[in-house]
């Protein structure tokens, strides 16, 4: 089963609206609480500070594979499947990895000083 944060209305409201969406996909943080934990509160408040605004620019849809390992490549492709701008998450990338992975299209690296994409 996948958790995840955000409703399919909202996904085609926001479709509509040309906002940037990011994915937070936590590997075992409960999604009631990704928001709140510490790296990715830092993430989001830094993206507040360059100016992306959740509510405003920004749509963040939150997922958690809560701890359960052989569900992480289904809830790698849901992510995927809903075409997010960036995806953050956490953890060894081997966690992810599937017999059928699925590829964003972009990646999305912070840093303190600078943010790029590629």
């Amino acid at each position: 089963m996948i958790a995840t944060g955000t409703s399919v209305v909202a996904s085609e409201a926001i479709a509509q609206a040309g906002l940037k969406r990011i994915a937070i996909v936590a590997p075992s943080v409960p999604v009631e609480k990704i928001r709140t934990y510490p790296h990715y509160a830092r993430v989001l408040t830094e993206l507040n500070g360059l100016g992306f605004v959740e509510g405003k620019n920004l749509v963040v849809d939150t997922y958690s594979g809560r701890g359960e390992r052989n569900a992480f490549g289904d809830l790698a492709r849901a992510v995927v499947a809903r075409n997010p701008d960036a995806i953050l998450t956490s953890g060894p990338l081997y966690l992810w990895r599937s017999n059928q992975r699925p590829q964003p299209s972009r990646s999305l690296s912070w840093s303190r000083t600078q943010s790029h994409s590629g």
